[in-house]
């Protein structure tokens, strides 16, 4: 008799090792692209950044462009951008939060400008 119900285990320090792991992957790249460019952006240089092998970046990340999503996520957590300001009058409010925000993240946008995140 075959019984269609799996037994699913979880592990709550698995789950930590991986999601630490998935971070270290993600900051790895996020310091590579403080450096280089993303042209010279590559998975082994990441997984030797992070500490993993090659074959565990890809394990958590299948596709670079789900590597590079995960990245723009990180970005946007840790340096939101600030918000907009809505006209010219409102410019004048903003202009000190906006230069404040550039001091904080300069190596960020300086990665952002050469890269297409």
């Amino acid at each position: 008799m075959k019984s269609d119900d799996t037994r699913t285990y979880q592990s709550p320090a698995r789950e930590a090792k991986a999601a630490e792991t998935r971070a270290a992957i993600v900051e790895a790249l996020f310091e590579q692209l403080h450096s280089e460019s993303l042209t010279d952006f590559s998975v082994p240089k990441v997984a030797r950044r992070a500490g993993v092998s090659t074959r565990t970046v890809y394990r958590y990340f299948p596709t670079r462009d789900d590597l590079l999503a995960a990245v723009e996520a990180h970005v946007a957590e840790v340096a939101p951008e600030p918000q907009v300001p809505a006209d010219a009058t409102d410019m004048a409010a903003h202009v000190g939060e906006l230069y404040a925000y550039f001091d904080r993240n300069r190596g960020l946008i300086d990665a952002q400008s050469r890269t297409r995140l």
